[in-house]
């Protein structure tokens, strides 16, 4: 705990805390804004149709890598 000199101290860190409290609070609200959006559906099926075209394009990279090294 610290120790305080004056009222003037006391008061800067409370000001201090309150506004560290506030920073926090506004960093909570832009994540569940993150978050809702996130779930959207419109971005769900993004996120949807961007994984199934990843997956897709690595089955394909996989498959004729193993296509040439069967002709070898």
């Amino acid at each position: 705990m610290p120790y305080y000199k004056n009222i003037e101290e006391i008061e800067r860190d409370i000001e201090i805390l309150k506004l560290k409290n506030q920073i926090e609070e506004e960093k909570l609200k832009l994540r569940w804004f993150q978050i809702k959006e996130d779930l959207a559906p419109k971005n769900l099926f993004q996120n949807f149709i961007s994984g199934a075209s990843k997956s897709i394009s690595a089955f394909q990279l996989l498959n004729s890598f193993l296509r040439k090294r069967r002709k070898r």
